[in-house]
């Protein structure tokens, strides 16, 4: 949940660079006259003149251009209330009085119902030139095709099939509930197909802003109400770098986009999605950013295991192996797969006491213990064994990654696998080379 769909970060220096072409707004946005319409009816139902206006920028596309220089505490976007999209907005629409009879949908769902809804009227829908200017579809993991999905590193595969098992789960629930809308309208029941709906959800998903909850009228037990779309305001794309206070003010009436950064005339102004790394913001935003830090290289357990087996498992008996693996287990600081990484800064510490643990000849419960909360280490030898198979890993997943890109079919997704691909690929090196400069100082 956060605002917009971006494709990239630039620091100051690269805005700085484009400043005189980001002046031209509308000759480079194809959708110029969807985004004039935008603005006139904002304007129309109380949106004020704002300080930011809408800009194509080399790495992000669309997104949002200071007209002026912004400080540290300056106000960039106001939103009126009678603007935003909320479930307060459904149930005082004409299918408010049936989703009233239905306490068992969740915010989501009702938002993208409604969206479904107010898209097949067209113009005669009060919110036609918002879902008109809306992406026609989402480069999230869940549009990957089949071959697309299989490229991905097994963590992110995972990940994205279960959130495409989500969506479907949610379509399911929709699709019972829109047998309720025939009193309305005939026509809604066709509305409600799985590529129609997986839209929807992904508009919900990657432009919402939060709300509280508190001030919500629909309470549901599985899901709190803090979804709002909102207008204009989800022009703006993600920096790991921007720091901004965001939310609606009782006062004004409106949602506000306070800056912590910042900005000279020309530049462009960015929110932070929040300090996720590539694999969070492709599976839920559609998008990667280039050298981002919070990325992180996630190393399959059977592969450690296998690994260790091959490596180091003569000296293993399968016994104690299996008791091991127990151990790791009962322990989920340990084995929490999310953990078992390497990053820019290296291998985690998870994954190299882990790798300790499975490597150490004392099969002493307590000697384990003490090694997973640091207070004893493992041998001299052990400790030459465990950085050899850590190397011998992060090669092994290089190798796989490798593979992955050679095997990417040119069409659809390719270069946004290609660059999420290759970022791996780097961290992967950047590890190796700080794990081959730790074992120098061994």
């Amino acid at each position: 949940m956060i605002s917009s769909v971006g494709k990239s970060r630039y620091g100051r220096t690269s805005r700085k660079r484009k400043r005189h072409s980001s002046k031209r707004i509308f000759q480079s946005i194809g959708d110029e006259g969807m985004m004039i319409d935008l603005l006139k009816w904002m304007k129309s139902s109380g949106f004020r003149r704002q300080e930011v206006k809408p800009a194509v920028f080399s790495g992000t596309g669309r997104g949002l251009m200071a007209k002026r220089s912004f400080k540290p505490g300056d106000t960039i976007v106001k939103v009126p209330h009678c603007l935003l999209i909320t479930t307060t907005t459904v149930l005082r629409s004409d299918i408010g009085p049936v989703i009233k009879q239905h306490p068992e949908l969740t915010p989501r769902q009702i938002l993208c119902i409604f969206l479904l809804i107010e898209k097949h009227k067209g113009r005669l829908s009060f919110w036609s030139p918002y879902i008109s200017q809306l992406p026609d579809t989402y480069t999230t993991t869940s549009y990957f095709t089949d071959e697309e999905l299989n490229s991905l590193p097994q963590h992110l595969h995972q990940k994205s099939l279960f959130q495409i098992e989500t969506v479907n789960d949610e379509f399911q629930k929709v699709k019972t509930f829109s047998e309720c809308l025939k009193s309305l309208d005939l026509h809604y029941i066709r509305l409600f197909t799985f590529e129609a709906f997986r839209w929807a959800w992904f508009v919900i998903n990657t432009r919402s802003v939060y709300m509280d909850p508190d001030v919500s009228q629909w309470k549901n037990s599985h899901e709190l109400d803090s979804y709002a779309l909102a207008p204009f305001l989800d022009l703006l794309n993600h920096s790991a770098k921007a720091e901004v206070t965001a939310g609606f003010n009782q006062t004004s009436n409106c949602y506000e986009i306070k800056t912590h950064n910042s900005y000279e005339k020309y530049d462009q102004v960015f929110i932070c999605y929040g300090h996720h790394g590539n694999e969070k913001l492709l599976l839920e935003y559609g998008f990667v950013v280039p050298l981002n830090y919070q990325t992180t290289v996630h190393i399959p357990f059977e592969l450690i295991l296998e690994s260790v087996k091959s490596y180091h498992g003569r000296n293993i008996p399968s016994t104690v192996l299996k008791k091991k693996i127990k151990f790791l287990r009962e322990h989920s600081h340990l084995s929490a797969m999310s953990e078992l990484t390497c990053g820019y800064e290296g291998v985690s510490w998870q994954l190299m006491v882990t790798l300790s643990l499975l490597c150490t000849i004392n099969n002493n419960r307590i000697h384990w213990q003490r090694i997973c909360v640091g207070q004893e280490t493992t041998t001299a030898e052990e400790l030459k064994v465990t950085n050899e198979i850590a190397n011998y890993i992060l090669k092994n997943m290089r190798k796989q990654i490798t593979e992955k890109i050679g095997r990417l079919s040119v069409g659809g997704h390719y270069k946004l696998l290609e660059d999420f691909l290759k970022e791996q690929l780097h961290i992967l090196d950047t590890s190796i080379k700080l794990l081959a400069e730790n074992n120098q100082r061994v």
